[in-house]
C-alpha cells in the first residue's frame, strides 16, 4: 500500500466516522417522539438531514471499497 493510498483510506475512515456520529445524533433526536408534535418542521428537517448523511455515508463507503479493491488487484 502506497503512503498516498494509506492516507486516503485513513481520511475516508475519519470522514465516515464523523458522518456516522451525525447520523446517531439525528437518530437520537428523532427517537424522541415529542419532537413530532412540538416541532414538526424541525423533525422533518432532521429526517431529511439524516437521509442526506446516510446517502453521503453510502457514497464514502463505496469509495472506500473501490480503493480497497484497487489495492488488492494491484
Amino acid at each position: 500500500m502506497t503512503p498516498a493510498l494509506k492516507k486516503q483510506l485513513q481520511e475516508l475512515d475519519l470522514k465516515m466516522l464523523k458522518i456516522k456520529d451525525k447520523i446517531i445524533v439525528l437518530e437520537q433526536a428523532l427517537a424522541d417522539h415529542t419532537i413530532y408534535a412540538q416541532e414538526p418542521r424541525k423533525a422533518a428537517d432532521f429526517a431529511r438531514l439524516k437521509a442526506k448523511f446516510e446517502s453521503e455515508l453510502e457514497r464514502e463507503e463505496n469509495h472506500w471499497l473501490e480503493l480497497q479493491e484497487g489495492m488488492l488487484n494491484a
